[in-house]
Protein backbone atom coordinates (compact mmCIF):
# COMPACT_ATOMS: atom_id res chain seq x y z
CA UNK A 1 0.00 0.00 0.00
CA UNK A 2 2.95 2.30 0.64
CA UNK A 3 4.07 2.06 -2.98
CA UNK A 4 0.53 2.68 -4.18
CA UNK A 5 0.48 5.94 -2.21
CA UNK A 6 3.76 7.00 -3.81
CA UNK A 7 2.47 6.24 -7.29
CA UNK A 8 -0.81 8.06 -6.65
CA UNK A 9 1.09 11.10 -5.35
CA UNK A 10 2.88 11.20 -8.72
CA UNK A 11 -0.44 11.30 -10.56
CA UNK A 12 -0.53 7.65 -11.58
CA UNK A 13 -4.05 6.21 -11.64
CA UNK A 14 -4.26 2.70 -10.18
CA UNK A 15 -7.01 0.25 -11.08
CA UNK A 16 -7.34 -2.96 -9.08
CA UNK A 17 -9.09 -6.16 -10.11
CA UNK A 18 -9.90 -8.82 -7.53
CA UNK A 19 -10.55 -12.35 -8.74
CA UNK A 20 -11.97 -15.05 -6.47
CA UNK A 21 -13.79 -15.34 -3.18
CA UNK A 22 -10.83 -14.96 -0.83
CA UNK A 23 -9.67 -11.52 -1.95
CA UNK A 24 -9.20 -8.68 0.51
CA UNK A 25 -11.63 -6.09 -0.84
CA UNK A 26 -10.48 -3.51 1.70
CA UNK A 27 -6.87 -3.81 0.63
CA UNK A 28 -7.70 -3.58 -3.07
CA UNK A 29 -9.81 -0.50 -2.45
CA UNK A 30 -6.97 1.15 -0.50
CA UNK A 31 -4.50 0.41 -3.29
CA UNK A 32 -6.80 1.73 -6.03
CA UNK A 33 -6.94 5.42 -6.84
CA UNK A 34 -10.60 5.50 -5.79
CA UNK A 35 -13.33 3.00 -4.86
CA UNK A 36 -14.62 3.35 -8.42
CA UNK A 37 -11.23 2.08 -9.63
CA UNK A 38 -11.76 -1.31 -8.01
CA UNK A 39 -13.39 -4.21 -9.81
CA UNK A 40 -14.30 -7.65 -8.45
CA UNK A 41 -15.20 -10.91 -10.14
CA UNK A 42 -15.82 -14.43 -8.84
CA UNK A 43 -13.48 -16.17 -11.28
CA UNK A 44 -11.29 -15.65 -14.31
CA UNK A 45 -14.10 -17.09 -16.44
CA UNK A 46 -16.37 -14.23 -15.37
CA UNK A 47 -13.64 -11.67 -16.07
CA UNK A 48 -14.72 -11.72 -19.71
CA UNK A 49 -18.09 -10.25 -18.68
CA UNK A 50 -16.62 -7.21 -16.92
CA UNK A 51 -14.14 -6.53 -19.72
CA UNK A 52 -16.48 -3.97 -21.31
CA UNK A 53 -16.78 -2.15 -17.96
CA UNK A 54 -12.99 -2.03 -17.67
CA UNK A 55 -12.57 -0.72 -21.21
CA UNK A 56 -15.25 1.93 -20.70
CA UNK A 57 -13.69 3.00 -17.40
CA UNK A 58 -10.12 3.23 -18.68
CA UNK A 59 -11.05 5.00 -21.91
CA UNK A 60 -13.46 7.50 -20.32
CA UNK A 61 -10.93 10.05 -19.31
Amino acid sequence: IRFARILKSKGIHIITIGVGKLIDKNELTRVASSPNSTFFTASYDVLEYIKSDLVAYTCAG
